[in-house]
């Protein structure tokens, strides 16, 4: 079952309220006035504790305050690298599952969405359709060639894979060996030619609940063979505040 059916059936009664709120933003000086923009993306990862249907709620009605437009980027294809990590199924089964999850997730959303009735226009942008394009697919091969052969995007990549993947080997070396890594470093190159392709699309601002090492490196100037779509992108990472529960 998909987590916004589960959180909705668990709270019947009582539904805890959370507030949104800024954490960090890259580049820095952009804190005060990423905002001035008129358009936004903000990155949802299935199957992840911060996209059930209050915290959802909360970050919604935070970037209605803030911008026009936002697009709601659902990572349905590259979730099957998450899938095929818990599972034996192929790797076909595992896209057509994560397909599907997304599907179902854009649906329950937009019933959120029309409920709420938020004067910001809000789209939906699935990673699988972004990666059938040819812009798509220029971005990640460039993004290859740079893993290849820029040692610090390189060493950069596979240290937030290990932190993500919470292993510890015993050399860079030997982590990538590991399946659990690679599949981490395959989804960080997907995900980044996705998010280059939105910036070319008017979306400047990228809203994620977490934190991105990698690109906030990226927008800081340490990787300055990456995609300059990459590199132009304001990053706002955000957090959730539990204000508590309402009956």
């Amino acid at each position: 079952m998909n987590e916004l059916a589960v959180e909705k059936s668990d709270h019947l009664t009582k539904r805890k309220r959370y507030k949104t709120e800024v954490s960090r933003v890259f580049p820095c000086e952009r804190r005060s006035n990423f905002h001035q923009l008129e358009s936004c993306f903000l990155g949802i990862s299935l199957s992840n504790h911060h996209f059930t249907p209050l915290k959802l709620e909360a970050v919604l009605k935070w970037i209605s305050k803030r911008f026009d437009s936002c697009s709601l980027l659902v990572g349905d294809s590259i979730h099957r690298l998450n899938l095929a990590r818990q599972s034996s199924d192929s790797e076909q089964e595992c896209l057509e599952q994560a397909l599907a999850m997304g599907r179902e997730y854009i649906e329950q959303a937009e019933e959120i969405i029309s409920r709420l009735n938020l004067p910001t226009s809000f789209q939906f942008v699935r990673c699988s359709e972004v990666q059938r394009t040819d812009l798509y697919k220029d971005y990640y091969q460039s993004l290859k060639e740079l893993y290849n052969t820029d040692l610090d995007f390189r060493n950069s990549v596979i240290s937030s894979a290990i932190q993500f993947q919470k292993v510890e080997p015993k050399s860079f070396e030997q982590a990538e060996e590991c399946p659990q890594i690679q599949s981490s470093i395959q989804y960080f190159l997907e995900e980044f030619a996705i998010f280059a392709c939105l910036y070319d699309q008017n979306l400047p601002v990228m809203l994620y609940p977490g934190a991105f090492t990698i690109l906030d490196e990226v927008v800081g100037g340490q990787h300055p063979e990456a995609p300059s779509a990459l590199r132009e992108l304001i990053i706002v990472s955000l957090r959730f505040k539990s204000l508590g529960s309402m009956v």
